[in-house]
């Protein structure tokens, strides 16, 4: 029941996006890819993976649209180590979010391991800034940041206030 929420949320928020990224264009599609990326651990991969089912709600509601959803999740992992790998050449989280990387996201969505954040973890601080220099380095290919959650004002703080530091 929590991840069929997440996964609604997560199709919803999406929406948001795509439909103000068609609004100005006559015809409906823009004739280019909607591009997202889920950056998380073992959450990700329910269901066949959460990118595959929320790209499949957008497609059918946006049938115009070309919906591209890339995955990097490894199990038990935490931002802070998909941060690191993002400096590491020849890691997907390098190929996806480095400063040397081409790629574009319209949307990136992070996914921390719960009781990092939520419950107070022992790493909840390290939690915090990786969440702001990621978040800082999908705003450089173009993303609007999302966080699966919790949205705690902490949280917040972060992807609005992001850069890397």
């Amino acid at each position: 029941m929590v991840m069929r929420a997440v996964i609604l949320a997560l199709a919803f928020s999406c929406v948001r996006e795509i439909s103000a990224d068609t609004a100005n264009i006559t015809g409906g599609s823009s004739n280019k890819p909607f591009r997202l990326l889920f950056v998380g651990n073992s959450i990700f991969f329910t269901n066949g993976g959460v990118n595959h089912v929320v790209a499949r709600l957008l497609q059918e509601q946006f049938p115009q649209e070309t919906i591209q959803a890339t995955e990097i999740a490894e199990p038990n992992f935490l931002l802070r180590q998909h941060l690191e790998k993002a400096w590491i050449p020849g890691t997907k989280q390098f190929e996806a979010l480095s400063t040397n990387s081409s790629a574009q996201w319209d949307v990136v969505i992070f996914q921390e391991e719960t009781q990092q954040m939520a419950m107070g973890g022992e790493d909840a601080a390290g939690s915090l800034q990786a969440l702001k220099d990621l978040s800082w380095l999908a705003r450089t290919h173009g993303a609007k940041v999302s966080l699966t959650y919790p949205s705690t004002p902490q949280t917040l703080s972060c992807l609005a206030n992001s850069k890397l530091e």
